[in-house]
């Protein structure tokens, strides 16, 4: 039989300890998992707490990407949108974010520290960050936050062996 392009002899059995020569060939096998899901943050929870998201991926993940979105009508009706998207490796963080309220201003940036940043009114600097930790069973967001914040933040995540 072949696999990508290389010839093997031996029977079915053997399939678990593929090599040619002494270099292993098993990663021609290899899968990346991936997981994915949505939750939701209280922005008006403790000024410093953690939101745990159980990956099921059973090994820790090589990469994982957080995006979150929180609307809300916070003054006179006016709506208020705050996204942000960030990725951690294990070893890096990159997370940007970007804060538009029709009545006060914007604001958007980046962090190599938090991977979520999210705004409830850009005036009155009410807002959470959050930073990120993985292991083999979860993926745990720790916020701060800053201000008055309220409303429901929208959490996508993805998990990759």
């Amino acid at each position: 039989f072949q696999i990508a392009g290389t010839s093997y002899t031996g029977s079915a059995a053997n399939l678990n300890t593929l090599t040619a020569g002494s270099t292993s060939n098993a990663s021609a096998l290899h899968e990346h998992k991936a997981t994915r899901g949505k939750t939701t943050f209280d922005m008006s929870t403790a000024s410093s707490g953690t939101t745990t998201i159980a990956h099921s991926l059973g090994v820790t993940p090589k990469y994982i990407r957080i995006q979150t979105m929180l609307s809300t009508n916070s003054v006179a009706g006016n709506a208020h949108i705050s996204m942000s998207s960030g990725t951690y490796d294990g070893t890096t963080t990159l997370g940007i974010f970007q804060a538009i309220h029709p009545t006060n201003d914007s604001n958007s940036g980046n962090s190599t520290t938090d991977i979520v940043t999210a705004y409830w009114t850009i005036g009155t600097d009410a807002h959470q960050v959050m930073t990120v930790a993985i292991d083999a069973t979860n993926i745990t967001l720790t916020n701060t936050k800053t201000g008055s914040p309220t409303g429901t933040l929208e959490i996508f995540w993805e998990a990759y062996a």
